[in-house]
């Protein structure tokens, strides 16, 4: 469960610090959906919304599309909008993190497309 835990360090597993330091615990973000689910290969700049629980205005808040991680912007507890990065055609996984470390497993995935041209 998320919420504020104290943080103490002990050498001798006895005697404790008094640092009062805490440490915040948030559970996994959880992604449902994301709009669109294709994008500009290359160029990238598709902004994406994303559907998610459990979602917290964080400053490692991030989207993961295959292995390239990109800034993600809080609009509410169960939503954030990303752009995508310039990619090679191709279709990728997509994760969200809070912290920009630690990302979900969601099983979506993003296709990156190339635009035709005349």
């Amino acid at each position: 469960k998320s919420g504020l835990v104290p943080v103490e360090v002990s050498n001798n597993g006895v005697e404790f610090s008094a640092s009062r330091c805490n440490f915040i615990f948030y559970e996994n973000v959880i992604p449902s959906t994301i709009y669109p689910s294709a994008g500009e290969a290359y160029r990238g700049g598709t902004l994406v919304k994303v559907s998610a629980m459990q979602v917290k205005n964080t400053v490692g808040l991030a989207c993961r599309f295959g292995v390239v991680t990109v800034p993600a912007l809080f609009v509410s507890e169960t939503g954030v909008e990303c752009l995508t990065p310039p990619s090679s055609p191709g279709m990728v996984p997509f994760e969200l993190s809070l912290n920009g470390l630690d990302f979900s497993v969601s099983g979506i995935m993003f296709l990156f497309q190339a635009v035709a041209s005349v």
